[in-house]
């Protein structure tokens, strides 16, 4: 008996697909081995928060800040806006502001290249906290050099434990790759109009989950075995 010209067909083209996915599920470090395999830029670093394993990005001074906004954990300061932090993160510089008046001053980022198959779907965890009364601060998520997802510091209105001010809460985000290829993904905070008043962003679970036994069967694994007739 032979396996049928269409399951061998299903075989390679499920094969192929279950690597590319595994690939792109495969390569994203987590945070529980610290910063390895990301790129940072800015106040970086990484820690526990709220059962999560998460980098941990300010746009807090490392010398110049005071009271509440001293929260630098890194030693590094923020990038400076205008030049070094949309050099960073991939953007033209002014990439990151408003409009003409609300621009951004400084902000940190870190980053990861990894290859995707078209339809995979990225998701992570972020939560923003922040002393700045004005609203103006915000996180961004980027994918090759477009801000694809913002988190606005306007929504941290729930008072947050320890030295970060305010927060909006952990909220999941998803975002599906419409192509195969190499890609860019970057997250970053940062100060708008002025430098008072830190932000903090909190990024986890960052993942391109395996692909389900529903899945599977789709791409032909499941009826790979069907027998032709004699």
């Amino acid at each position: 008996m032979k396996l049928s010209k269409i399951s061998s067909i299903c075989f390679v083209t499920a094969a192929t697909g279950l690597s590319m996915m595994a690939n792109a599920a495969s390569v994203i470090p987590s945070f529980q081995n610290g910063l390895a395999g990301w790129t940072a830029g800015g106040d970086v670093t990484t820690g526990l928060h709220s059962g999560r394993h998460v980098a941990v990005l300010t746009t807090a001074h490392s010398t110049l800040e005071s009271g509440a906004d001293a929260i630098n954990q890194s030693g590094f300061d923020p990038l400076v806006a205008g030049g070094d932090l949309e050099d960073f993160a991939g953007i033209a510089p002014g990439g990151l502001d408003r409009d003409v008046l609300e621009q951004a001053t400084e902000g940190s980022v870190v980053k990861l290249g990894m290859t995707v198959a078209a339809g995979d779907v990225l998701k992570f965890d972020w939560n923003l906290r922040t002393h700045d009364s004005m609203g103006a601060d915000y996180a961004f998520f980027m994918v090759n050099g477009v801000v694809v997802n913002t988190f606005s510091s306007a929504l941290s209105v729930n008072v947050a434990n320890g030295v970060f001010g305010n927060e909006a809460g952990f909220s999941t985000v998803s975002y599906e790759f419409t192509s195969a290829g190499p890609v860019e993904i970057v997250f970053g905070v940062v100060d708008m109009t002025d430098y008072v008043g830190t932000s903090t962003l909190m990024v986890g679970n960052v993942v391109v989950p395996e692909p389900s036994a529903a899945l599977l069967g789709v791409l032909g694994i499941i009826p790979l075995f069907r027998r032709r007739r004699a």
